[in-house]
């Protein structure tokens, strides 16, 4: 049998991915760099505190026992009074479902399933492309957690909730469709709580907390004009593909989320350390002191460690909240929308006019524009407008003019004057003018000639009736 690092290893030089894990910059950091702020509130450690004694005895052990690893209570009551019955078979390395009569340790059996038993577990009741489900293991670190979402976490966790209802139905489709579980929905509470506009220290974004890198890797467009990691369902999409291949990397999902969080090569060089594939194992011996700075970077990060038992309490409480003592009120409805394609750059006012709707309702609809108007070098960009209003939102389109339907502001030249300086007085990128302008580079200009800047015409004090439409600049990529 494969020592976990060569399995682990053999898996990752199959997919071909080492280069792509490199170009990214998330081989070293991996895209789990919560949002902590307000609105965003994901990065959250639990209160050193006591569980009461009731929860802690009927908890598992830790560090873990091979009880523990196998699943073999079959009830596991919480506090909460919320039992976990059937636990399925885990995929985490040696685990197995106990299948004694009497709930006790077989003694003919050593607790290790062989390779044959697990692909048995793991493939039983499967579509050939669907992968198996993340298996729950409950212990201290879950329980920690989940006594802290009940207490002093309370409040943001009642937040995480009332969005739940609002992405769920679209998140948990995408995941099925994709043959990855739908259980992994509740990976985008702990690391945005459901917010598309959420934001990390470490510049990831989204619901799913992409950085720029792996965001490009996985399809997703990310520049001065749009930014495709706030778009609830393409993003989705890219992190479903994601797991999918941290999956196919670690054969585990502990491990695929504790990768999402810290990237690849940290969780191959945490299993090498530990001679184990296993997450509880890994996590129980991947300890490192402050003071021990030669093993520093061979350790896991506390938020790492976390990862997966703050997720486990997520899902255990946002699948049953009343019986953890959660009221929350959910949004009223499921996030609902048609398409409509938009070749062109579009004023978002023109946008919400024919579709007789709100500016504001199509910018929630499209959180990933990141201005007024929808972007100019995207080819059949499908814009979303609210349910039902697709045909009236055509009719009314090709009643509208190419050159009204978006008008930019018009800037003369002068003398002393360079993009870089124009850029900075309208609060615009140097980029996006040279693309507007056609302009090869920022030496490009003469005193005396016109530019358009992509500011709003009417925001700047200027009549949009009397502004140049600009329709003979590169607006259609």
């Amino acid at each position: 049998m494969l020592k976990p690092l060569l399995k682990a290893q053999y898996r990752l030089a199959a997919l071909m991915l080492l280069p792509l894990f490199f170009a990214s910059g998330n081989f070293a950091y991996g895209d789990g760099a919560s949002a902590s702020d307000e609105t965003i509130v994901a990065a959250i450690e639990p209160e050193t505190t006591e569980i009461s004694k009731d929860a802690r005895d009927n908890a598992l052990s830790y560090p873990p026992t091979l009880k523990d690893l196998t699943g073999i209570y079959g009830d596991i009551w919480l506090k909460g009074g919320v039992g976990i019955t059937n636990t399925p078979a885990l995929t985490d390395g040696s685990a197995t479902e106990d299948t004694s009569s009497d709930g006790s340790d077989d003694p003919d059996d050593d607790g290790d399933a062989t390779d044959a038993d697990q692909a048995t577990a793991d493939n039983d009741g499967l579509d050939d492309d669907q992968l198996p489900d993340v298996p729950i293991v409950v212990n201290r670190q879950v329980e920690a957690y989940i006594a802290y979402f009940q207490t002093r976490g309370k409040k943001h966790f009642e937040k995480w909730l009332s969005r739940s209802n609002t992405y769920m139905e679209l998140i948990t489709g995408i995941l099925s469709s994709e043959g990855v579980p739908e259980d992994l929905f509740y990976i985008a509470f702990i690391e945005s709580g459901l917010s598309p506009v959420a934001k990390s220290r470490a510049r990831a974004v989204g619901i799913w907390q992409f950085i720029k890198g792996t965001a490009k890797i996985y399809g997703l467009r990310v520049d001065w004009w749009i930014d495709e990691r706030r778009d609830p369902e393409k993003s989705t999409r890219a992190a479903a593909r994601y797991f999918k291949n941290l999956y196919d990397i670690f054969g585990s999902w502990y491990l695929a989320a504790a990768g999402y969080n810290a990237g690849e090569g940290r969780i191959l060089r945490a299993i090498k350390r530990s001679n184990s594939d296993d997450f509880w194992v890994i996590t129980a011996n991947t300890k490192i002191s402050k003071k021990d700075r030669k093993n520093r970077k061979k350790a896991l990060k506390k938020e790492t460690r976390d990862y997966v038992p703050k997720y486990l309490a997520a899902m255990m409480i946002a699948k049953n909240p009343a019986s953890y003592g959660f009221e929350a009120q959910m949004e009223a409805t499921a996030l609902n929308y048609d398409k409509v394609k938009v070749s062109t750059a579009t004023d978002l006012h023109i946008v919400a006019d024919a579709a007789g709707t709100t500016v504001e309702e199509i910018k929630r609809l499209n959180p990933e524009l990141l201005h007024w108007f929808t972007p100019p070098n995207y080819p059949n960009y499908e814009l979303k407008v609210p349910t039902g209003t697709a045909l009236q939102f055509a009719e009314n389109m090709e009643k509208v003019p190419a050159p009204k339907r978006v008008k930019f502001l018009e800037h003369k030249i002068k003398r002393g004057d360079s993009i870089g300086k124009i850029a900075k007085r309208y609060g615009v990128g140097v980029k996006p003018i040279l693309y507007l302008n056609n302009l090869k580079n920022t030496k490009s200009i003469r005193p005396g000639t016109v530019i358009i800047v992509p500011v709003r015409a009417a925001d700047n004090g200027k009549n949009p009736s009397t502004s140049t439409a600009v329709t003979h600049m590169n607006l259609n990529g």
